[in-house]
Formats: structure tokens, sequence, C-alpha cells
């Protein structure tokens, strides 16, 4: 089975208030843990894939799930590899999808940052993560 190109006309832009008030607090202790968790990440042409130990497929498709909402123009792929391998997650959509991932990973310390590191992100501007950081950093990111 092929999958579908990736639909350049949707617009990329984080939309937090797409999440119900009160899964908020949810879906970001779920982001926390599931970053926390990524052991690499490798860019990809159109986005990035984010490596992980097979034990956080549960973690994984509830970090999916919630932010799907807020990023509805990213196309979230799990794949597990065969033989109890890693399970990456690639994250992939139009036009400044890749630019808007990294600047998120870049200035949150969502990464561990060794993790970070090399993927070649900066580490300099990166800051904590709440609720209030999170719909202002989207505002600002869906502005690039």
């Amino acid at each position: 089975m092929n999958s579908p190109e990736i639909d350049e006309s949707l617009p990329v832009a984080c939309r937090v208030d797409a999440i119900q008030p009160e899964q908020r607090a949810r879906w970001l202790e779920v982001g926390r843990r599931f970053y926390a968790s990524v052991e690499q990440v490798v860019e990809l042409p159109d986005g990035y894939a984010l490596r992980l130990s097979p034990d956080h497929l549960p973690l994984t498709a509830e970090y999916v799930m919630r932010d799907r909402l807020c990023c509805a123009f990213v196309r979230w792929e799990i794949v597990v590899e065969q033989a109890g391998g890693p399970l990456w997650l690639r994250v992939r959509g139009p036009s400044g999808t890749k630019d808007l991932s990294r600047a998120a990973m870049e200035r949150t310390d969502v990464l561990r940052p060794e993790v970070a590191r090399a993927a070649g992100f900066a580490l300099d501007r990166r800051r904590g993560v709440t609720l209030d950081d999170v719909a202002a950093l989207a505002d600002d990111l869906s502005r690039r």
C-alpha cells in the first residue's frame, strides 16, 4: 500500500484551542513523557523521525492521539521495526513542517540535551514548558 502524498494545501499552524481545555494538562504531560523517551532524532526531507524503545508504543499512540488535534497538518507515522527493533514516530507534513518541528524542539527542553545535541539542535534558547508557554509558542511558530 502506497501512502498518499502530503497535502501541501494544509496550513502549518498549531491550534492549542483544538484540544479541549480539560484535556490540555494531560496533553502536555503525555508530550513531556513522550519527548523525554526519545532516543534519537533523524531529519527527513519533510519532517523528522523520532526513535524510541518499542516499550513506548502506548505512550506514542496516546501522544499522537492528542497532538494530532493541535497539529492537524502533520502526517503521523508510527513504525515498529521487526524482531523487537525500535519504534519510530515520523512527523511529516507540508512545507514548513520541518522548520516548525525543529524550532519547537530547539526552543523547549522536552528532548534530553544529549538527544537534542546529537540531532544538531541549538540548546541556547531552550526553556521549560507550561500550558501558557505552549499556547504562546504555538502562536509564535505558526506565524513563521
